[in-house]
């Protein structure tokens, strides 16, 4: 549960005003809280219905500035952990935990005394944050801007104040801050959200593992170095830049120029990679003898290179650079992708319109670099229901820069009302060609450096398949499926072999056949 170590309110804090709390608010609260313990599972419509009514109940209680403290801190205590919250409800309950601190510090003055309700309330906000994180949000969904505008805050108030403690309690409150945060922020660099949900379940469960080896902390503005500033690698948080990333740093500044939060990495990053290597050498010796420990040495081995992937600095083929004045219409069913790329038959292809079909495919062009492009939806953008990761697609290209034509989605993830999405170009010389068998009729893409190769925009290609394969408008020769080398979610590249031969497919021999040769 979110609040399994929050330790308890003290009650007989009394702030705000008791005029603004009436009967009514309370029996509110009470009413709706009945109707969901009183829900059946299968009540789904009744679910929604009490969903959108706590919503409406929550912003009405954040209007109310001076709400007072103890009620305020009974509503939220009572909906923490419970299987119905949404991230609509939670982005709530955030904002009134800031809410109750601002309250606290507005009615006390700052007085130490009440610095521990601070911390207890920041760490509420700071664990329901995370929950959401882990549960609430869907896959590719990115986290409201806002919600980590209000943890930030939160948090920056809590480490501030948690050294003015006496040291038992700061030990444990510290503890738990550091520890959530730590989780809060690896969640959120890893790319989370850009993931399907079982490789999501992989790197919390990895994560787990390693979380103890970083701790967090404070790097107060205008304070000298802290006592971690020996190790040479950083995850570096700016609590005044909510939609900034935290950055990987490798030396810091001897004066802090704003507040920021420092992860020392040099420990995680070692322990990481020892249980990497671990795991591979166990695979490669076979120490595992069952189809669970091969499962899960893989699952371990997994975590580990999304987590380093995260965190490594790798140098990318080629310089990516931003840009502007430049749209791409994207291309999701791969057969139409590959019969529009006839049209396109060279590296770099721009067009000067589009077509009104795709228009409402279109994205703006963030960053290009000769592997791929990062995009972004406009506001007319319309995304098939069935988006799918490693799809192959296909691009036109309008505006200043000229691109290749067939490329694969290799993340996406909704942020700020806006999806973002990552193309990488294939990359490869290829020729167009046609295959037929009895019942479909592709184009397909026969790579130039292995002609052997061909891509084909079907998912449902089996290895022995027997097809014809056209070389120009006279000649053709008959060809099977001899391997499958990779198959996509809607596409298949296949080591193709002459069927009267058994060797590559080889094209020299059409001598009135005018390539087309396309850079994919």
């Amino acid at each position: 549960m979110v609040d399994d170590y929050i330790l308890h309110f003290k009650s007989e804090l009394s702030l705000g005003n008791d005029k603004l709390l009436d009967n009514k608010l309370r029996h509110a609260f009470k009413d709706l809280m009945n109707r969901f313990d009183k829900l059946r599972p299968t009540e789904e419509d009744e679910l929604t219905r009490l969903q959108g009514e706590m919503l409406d109940y929550l912003k009405y209680l954040n209007h109310i500035k001076q709400l007072p403290l103890q009620f305020r801190d009974h509503t939220l205590r009572t909906l923490q952990g419970h299987v119905f919250l949404t991230g609509d409800m939670i982005s709530c309950m955030l904002l009134s935990y800031r809410l109750a601190v601002e309250l606290i510090i507005h009615e006390t003055g700052g007085n130490s005394k009440y610095l521990t309700n601070i911390i207890v309330l920041a760490m509420d906000a700071l664990n329901l944050s995370v929950f959401k994180l882990k549960r609430v949000l869907t896959v590719h969904h990115a986290p409201d801007t806002e919600d980590i505008r209000c943890v930030f805050h939160l948090t920056r108030i809590a480490m501030r104040a948690s050294p003015v403690l006496q040291s038992a309690e700061r030990s444990v409150y510290a503890k738990k801050i550091l520890l959530t945060l730590t989780w809060h922020e690896l969640i959120r660099r890893v790319d989370f959200f850009s993931k399907e949900r079982e490789s999501q379940l992989v790197l919390v469960q990895e994560l787990e593992r390693y979380i103890e080896y970083m701790q967090p902390v404070l790097y107060l503005k205008s304070k000298p170095l802290p006592a971690c500033a020996g190790q040479n690698l950083f995850l570096q948080v700016f609590p005044d830049q909510p939609d900034h990333l935290s950055e990987v740093v490798t030396s810091l500044d001897a004066i802090a120029p704003r507040d920021m939060i420092l992860f020392p990495l040099l420990d995680f990053l070692h322990a990481v990679t020892d249980k990497k290597k671990k795991a591979k050498s166990a695979l490669k010796e076979q120490k595992a003898t069952d189809f669970r420990q091969r499962e899960r040495l893989q699952e371990v081995i997994s975590g580990a290179d999304m987590i380093l992937k995260s965190l490594l600095v790798y140098l990318r083929h080629g310089v990516r650079r931003e840009i502007q004045n430049t749209l791409v219409a994207l291309e999701f069913d791969a057969t139409t992708a590959m019969n529009k790329s006839r049209q396109n038959c060279h590296r770099d292809h721009r067009v000067d319109s589009l077509t009104e079909e795709e228009i409402p495919n279109t994205w703006d062009v963030l960053n290009y670099s000769v592997r791929g492009a990062r995009l972004c939806s406009r506001e007319d953008t319309l995304l098939p229901n069935d988006l799918k990761l490693g799809a192959l697609v296909g691009l036109r290209w309008v505006g200043d820069v000229s691109g290749q034509v067939v490329g694969f989605i290799r993340w996406y993830k909704f942020q700020d009302n806006r999806y973002y999405m990552g193309i990488e170009f294939l990359g490869l010389a290829c020729q167009l060609r046609q295959a037929v068998t009895l019942q479909k009729n592709w184009l397909v893409l026969q790579e130039i450096s292995k002609q052997g190769d061909v891509w084909f925009p079907d998912y449902w290609v089996e290895e022995g398949m027997s097809f014809i394969m056209s070389l120009d408008e006279q000649k053709s020769t008959h060809c099977y499926v001899d391997k499958i080398l990779q198959r996509g979610v809607n596409y298949s590249r296949c080591k193709v072999v002459t069927a009267a031969s058994g060797i590559d497919v080889d094209v020299d021999d059409a001598d009135s056949f005018d390539i087309e040769e396309i850079y994919i």
